[in-house]
């Protein structure tokens, strides 16, 4: 019964670790829903985006041994169509890596 306890143990700890890196790195990069500024609607479409700056983010505390994690970060600036309204919206995003 010893070792099937550890095995059972061990793969809690990788599931719970899988779940874990799910959360925090693919939902937490997922795009947000954004309005049309002119009628509220939510039928837009990305018709261009553009860099417009770049940066190294330091968090503290995580990743590395040494206790600090570099990431990098990237503006953007994206125009969406609506398909409502026919009008164009900007909207600046910041999405790190």
């Amino acid at each position: 019964m010893g070792p099937l306890i550890l095995i059972a143990a061990i793969a809690a700890v990788i599931i719970t670790a899988g779940v874990r890196y799910y959360f925090r790195e693919i939902k937490g990069n997922e795009q947000k829903t954004h309005q049309c500024l002119h009628c509220e609607s939510y039928e837009l479409v990305e018709i261009n985006r553009d860099t417009k700056g770049s940066r190294t983010v330091e968090s503290v505390g995580g990743g590395t041994m040494a206790g600090g994690d570099v990431r990098l970060q990237l503006d953007y600036e994206v125009t969406y169509h609506c398909n409502s309204c026919n009008q164009n919206s900007k909207y600046r995003i910041t999405k790190t890596f």
